[in-house]
């Protein structure tokens, strides 16, 4: 199925190596000995999207030892030939810069020539925004599939937009919440597709503004503000706390409620062991 995004190639930037695919073959390098008898074995990386060398080719060949892969051969080319022991089990790895490694096991038997073509890397980029157009300045994101979860937060330097790079090509679902508290169920869910060597752009999640409450502390007597005074903002229904802050230095206070609607809530201010309460229904815009 066709994909409603839009898809660009990679930048240089772009393509970068997931160096989270460990090493496979145990560090010390040991060279059996083919001996007489040995099979010649040609193997040849080449770029998946056209029939080229890929750049920072390397080739690394592995053969099985008391139940590990232990490195036998490893050359930094896009070619390469070793002798190997009929009978024997290998395992051949090819890599290169901004691509997928593949591998290739196989039981030596006669001369063979093996080809392994490697795909890039794809890219996701998600645009989170407030129904009224605004940058959200923060979210949490999970990309999910191909066996591989990603998540993180948004930065305000990011102005709204999130990237995923080196991501291998195909679907996954992407989970965008605005805030973390369940209350507030400010969470959608859409599914992509990524490409080999491409970038896709144009997901872009909307989100309802949540409520804030603002308000001011003063003294009772005399009719003074009060700075830094610890204001708690709670759930009238649930009794649980949704926020909590202090004022600044005229007595002003401003709380992010949680809730994309108006809710009822109680202030709580207290200073110098004075404590006062006040319910209220929390508006949806800042003011």
């Amino acid at each position: 199925n066709a994909v409603p995004f839009r898809m660009r190639p990679l930048t240089r930037e772009e393509r970068v190596f997931d160096e989270e695919y460990a090493n496979r073959f145990d560090p010390a390098p040991v060279v059996p000995n083919a001996g007489a008898g040995s099979v010649l074995i040609r193997i040849r990386l080449l770029a998946y999207e056209h029939s080229t060398e890929p750049e920072g080719a390397r080739i690394r060949v592995g053969t099985k030892s008391e139940g590990r892969w232990v490195l036998c051969a490893e050359a930094r080319l896009s070619q390469f030939e070793f002798k190997a022991i009929p009978g024997a089990t290998y395992l051949i790895e090819g890599r290169a810069t901004g691509r997928i490694p593949e591998c290739l096991e196989f039981v030596a038997s006669q001369g063979r020539e093996f080809e392994l073509r490697l795909k890039t890397w794809g890219a996701l980029y998600v645009d989170c925004q407030w129904d009224d157009g605004g940058a959200v300045e923060s979210a949490f994101l999970r990309v999910i599939g191909m066996g591989k979860i990603v998540e993180g937060e948004l930065r305000p330097s990011d102005n709204g937009r999130f990237g995923f790079l080196g991501l291998p090509p195909g679907d996954y679902l992407v989970e965008a919440s605005v805030l973390k508290r369940a209350a507030s169920n400010l969470m959608t869910i859409e599914k992509v597709s990524v490409q080999a060597g491409q970038a896709t752009e144009g997901v872009i999640f909307r989100f309802k503004r949540p409520g804030f409450v603002s308000g001011r502390v003063i003294r009772s007597d005399p009719r003074e503000p009060l700075s830094q005074a610890p204001v708690e903002i709670v759930d009238n229904f649930s009794g649980g706390t949704i926020n909590r802050t202090v004022t600044d230095s005229l007595g002003n206070f401003q709380a992010e409620t949680g809730y994309p609607q108006g809710v009822n809530v109680e202030v709580l201010a207290q200073r110098f062991g004075f404590k006062s309460a006040r319910k209220i229904i929390a508006a949806h815009a800042r003011d």
